[in-house]
């Protein structure tokens, strides 16, 4: 009987210090990623100046081919440059920051004449070492920091318009569990969280599990996430991201695709073509570089304009991350 005893006392005192290393395990791995994690995120994101890239956008619902774009981007901040096909509708778009002003172009496929969309001043801008993650549906307007993020960070991003970066730093984001995980000799940080932020009508992440490579920017390897919808309907959507590791300091991404179970939809950029260009010249992010004239904007009216402003960048924010998100909603209903 006292044999029993003892090891039923050591078996005790082995498991209580095994739980207690998990504990203060998972506690580590936590403190070294929001200590780490952050300041590793906004170096990746500062990292695309002077690069161009191109890449495919495809959009399937059940095998149907909704959306098929070829776009590319060049970023030489503060000025950038973003062009969109649209193979479906044959349909063209140029959007163009510089240091005084963004303006908008478009045109039919085939065409070789731009239309003016809109031309807007820009009074100021951050400089390069500021540059973060934009909180979209806080500031709702298009920038710079919003097509870097969606297109050189989108290793980044959860559902349309949700940056885990973003996320990660508010209030209502709740680590439940970590561990870390080695796949094919590769160490995984694992994280089941939940996320319940305050009532936005556009927002749609709630909780989920995301694996995340530490050693390689903290980035996105593949998540399953929860998607609130508008009537309080709960998706389920699986993210997958693949990189190239082979350029050396920094990954390039090669795919980012967004899966929703509940509808066989299909979100998917796959990129291509990363180029290193150095000493642009800026007369090419201008509207005279397309045969229009230079604008002339009255800074008596900065008030109003960047009333106009906000407006416009916002319905094309939410004409960007939202419409496709609602046009599937239509097509299910319809069903």
């Amino acid at each position: 009987m006292l044999l029993s005893t003892k090891w039923f006392m050591l078996f005790f005192l082995m498991f209580s210090c095994s739980f207690a290393f998990s504990q203060t395990s998972s506690d580590d791995l936590i403190v070294w990623m929001k200590k780490d994690a952050p300041d590793v995120w906004r170096s990746y994101f500062r990292s695309w100046n002077n690069t161009k890239v191109e890449y495919t956008e495809i959009i399937t619902e059940k095998n149907t081919q909704i959306e098929n774009n070829l776009c590319s981007m060049f970023l030489s901040y503060p000025c950038m440059e973003h062009q969109r096909l649209d193979n479906i509708n044959h349909k063209e778009r140029l959007v163009v920051f510089n240091r005084h002003y963004r303006f908008s172009l478009e045109r039919k496929q085939g065409n070789e004449d731009w239309g003016i969309d809109y031309v807007e001043p820009i009074y100021d801008f951050l400089p390069s070492e500021k540059l973060d993650f934009p909180a979209l549906f806080e500031k709702n307007n298009v920038s710079v920091e919003l097509f870097i993020g969606n297109t050189f960070a989108r290793g980044f991003m959860f559902s349309l318009g949700d940056w885990f970066p973003v996320i990660f730093n508010q209030p209502e984001f709740r680590i439940l569990e970590v561990k870390e995980v080695v796949e094919n000799n590769e160490k995984l940080i694992w994280i089941r969280y939940d996320y319940n932020p305050p009532q936005r009508s556009n927002q749609l992440l709630r909780g989920g599990e995301v694996f995340l490579m530490p050693n390689c920017f903290w980035l996105i390897k593949r998540a399953d996430i929860r998607l609130l919808e508008p009537d309080g309907t709960m998706v389920n959507a699986i993210i997958s991201c693949e990189y190239d590791f082979s350029s050396g300091a920094i990954p390039y991404l090669r795919s980012h695709s967004m899966f929703i179970k509940e509808y066989s939809c299909m979100f998917k950029r796959i990129f291509a073509n990363y180029q290193i260009v150095e000493n642009a010249s800026i007369k090419n992010f201008t509207l005279s570089h397309y045969g229009f004239p230079e604008p002339n904007f009255d800074n008596s009216r900065r008030t109003s304009t960047n009333r106009v402003r906000n407006i416009l960048m916002g319905l094309m924010t939410i004409i960007i991350i939202i419409a496709l998100w609602r046009m599937i909603q239509r097509r299910r209903r319809k069903m």
